[in-house]
């Protein structure tokens, strides 16, 4: 979810998109396929840098999901599905390079990744060069309704303060501050929360903290002398530890209401002690949230590699999907995987997901929860589940250019 370099320039992309059309390869142009056709799919995530720790789970995911979705064999109706994992080390000039070279190499579909700022200029790749693109953890919310080949498989930034607004409650009258990252999805925060504030009667103001910064305090300081009634921060990544110290350091914590995203556990060491503090706690998912059926299944899959389930687990299964009935319905032809996609309804490990057929906007549930301590360590359970239909973005309306 979280970013780390400014966007590369469109001009770099433009070069690049002229660079790979000479070798982008052209949809079939048939719905079916033969039996012994191969789809070439180029998976990214992060599995070093600021996003490394929360990048395998979404491979996780997908890889469990695909499994599971097709048997064992990943093959659909006689299309066999050659996946290429890369680690894009939460690098955008890496993470667009390497999909560059996956486009070039053949590949029709390319899935992943959870730094916005490398997404958003996939999308633009996307476009330009005509494959799919199914999105990762990514949470800005530019993905939603960037261009007709573009598809996402997380939360996005306006969802996660629609369910913070929704465990809330009344915030007429009130300022709430946005504390994240000065990044793409920090941005996107930002405005999520300003455009939710306006439709509560509410007020908005904002601390971004640059992502190079070591030194938390000043920017905590900044929080503290806010006149804001809640403070909403939505961070993650290796530095999650560091700013929660920081803010209790301060007396954040004792002295503001304050309402967060829950990463994923690796980060619940860092928050568990000070949780007691935070009355409102958001997680897009997290093991144990959802008990059903599919939920038993796909975990009894990523056992099979020694890993568990996680925060971002439900992302990559929701690519996973998203591909297979892809194929089922439209082969390898393109466009229609596209076709085929919007509208689609199927069972997550979230519970119910739609993907909006106007903007590709994902709708799906959100839980709050909150921290108790395990022994030596830290759990999440489950105050409420919070309804895709009350928490999705609003839609976006497609440009001329989107509609390409």
């Amino acid at each position: 979810m979280k970013r780390k370099k400014p966007l590369l320039v469109s001009a770099i992309m433009a070069m690049g998109a002229l660079a790979l059309a000479a070798c982008a390869p052209q949809s079939s142009g048939e719905s079916g396929a033969k039996d012994g056709a191969t789809l070439k799919v180029g998976f990214v995530t992060s599995e070093t840098g600021s996003w490394g720790a929360n990048g395998p789970m979404v491979k996780d995911g997908f890889k469990a999901g695909l499994d599971y979705l097709t048997n064992g064999t990943d093959t659909v109706k006689g299309i066999k599905i050659n996946v290429t994992y890369n680690d894009d080390a939460s690098d955008p000039d890496k993470g667009v390079s390497t999909v560059k070279t996956l486009v070039g190499g053949g590949a029709t579909v390319i899935i992943g990744t959870g730094v916005s700022a490398v997404a958003l200029p996939t999308a633009q790749l996307a476009a330009q060069n005509h494959f799919l693109y199914i999105t990762g953890g990514a949470s800005s919310d530019a993905i939603t309704g960037i261009n007709k080949y573009t598809f996402r498989a997380a939360t996005s930034a306006g969802q996660i303060v629609n369910a913070m607004g929704a465990a809330a409650g009344d915030l007429r009258g009130k300022k709430v501050l946005a504390y994240s990252i000065d990044s793409a999805y920090g941005q996107s925060v930002v405005a999520g929360l300003t455009r939710y504030a306006k439709t509560q009667g509410a007020t908005t103001e904002s601390v971004l903290v640059p992502s190079t910064v070591t030194d938390y305090t000043p920017f905590s300081q900044q929080v503290l002398n806010s006149g804001a009634d809640l403070v909403w921060v939505s961070w993650s990544g290796s530095t999650t530890g560091a700013m929660w110290q920081s803010l209790k350091q301060q007396g954040v914590l004792a002295k503001k209401t304050v309402a967060s995203l829950l990463d994923a556990s690796w980060s619940w060491d860092a928050i568990g002690p000070v949780a007691s503090d935070i009355p409102l706690l958001i997680s897009p998912y997290f093991d144990g949230a959802n008990d059903s059926d599919l939920v038993k299944a796909v975990n009894k899959n990523i056992a099979k590699s020694g890993h568990k389930p996680d925060t971002y687990t439900a992302d990559g299964y929701n690519a996973a999907a998203m591909l297979v009935h892809a194929i089922e319905k439209g082969g390898t032809d393109v466009d229609k995987m596209i076709n085929a996609l919007e509208g689609y309804s199927f069972e997550g490990m979230r519970g119910p997901v739609t993907i909006r057929a106007t903007d590709h906007g994902l709708i799906e549930g959100m839980y709050q929860s909150k921290l108790v301590a395990n022994g030596g360590s830290y759990k999440a359970e489950l105050v409420k589940r919070l309804d895709g239909d009350q928490i999705a973005q609003p839609e976006v309306k497609p440009t001329p250019a989107a509609s390409r």
